[in-house]
């Protein structure tokens, strides 16, 4: 698994998902995972003067599970900036569009992490998500079952496909 995937399968997590165990996994794949370290000293500001595309990922995620929007889109905007071909960044960019019901946005975000990597199931699953928000559960379902054929194993994926 590479790191990218990892911090693509935050995305669904939430406050609950995003605890010690994520942050052991970001640890384990090299992350340096900043919204932890504020407590120390790290600034807002300085966080996002950073230049590591796969931190600033992961601090976008750390931001989107505070509640904190507006840093969070920065956080991700700025890794798409250092590299633009940052298929988990425009994933996490997604969810935040998504989020905020900036969902013109939100579907531009997925389709475009899909076009970068076509095997990124979380792309998928935020772009069926998009779907269901909008009332196209026939989207939503073709987008969900693609997560799936990629990763048979998306328990996220196979349970809400089951509900309708």
């Amino acid at each position: 698994m590479r790191k990218k995937d990892v911090i693509s399968i935050l995305a669904l997590g939430g406050p609950a998902f995003l605890g010690i165990v994520s942050i052991l996994a970001l640890a384990c794949f090299g992350i340096t995972f900043i919204g932890c370290q504020e407590q120390k000293g790290i600034s807002t500001q300085k966080d996002l003067e950073l230049e590591d595309e796969n931190t600033l990922v992961g601090l976008g995620w750390n931001y989107r599970t505070q509640g904190d929007h507006i840093l969070s889109t920065k956080a991700f905007k700025k890794a798409i900036e250092i590299n633009p071909k940052n298929d988990s960044a425009y994933v996490g960019l997604g969810w935040v569009y998504q989020i905020n019901g900036e969902f013109p946005l939100s579907e531009e975000a997925f389709k475009k992490a899909i076009e970068i990597n076509p095997s990124n199931e979380w792309a998928y699953v935020g772009l069926g998500e998009y779907y269901r928000n909008i009332g196209d559960i026939v989207q939503f379902k073709k987008q969900f079952k693609k997560a799936l054929e990629i990763n048979p194993a998306n328990s996220y994926a196979s349970s809400e496909i089951n509900k309708y």
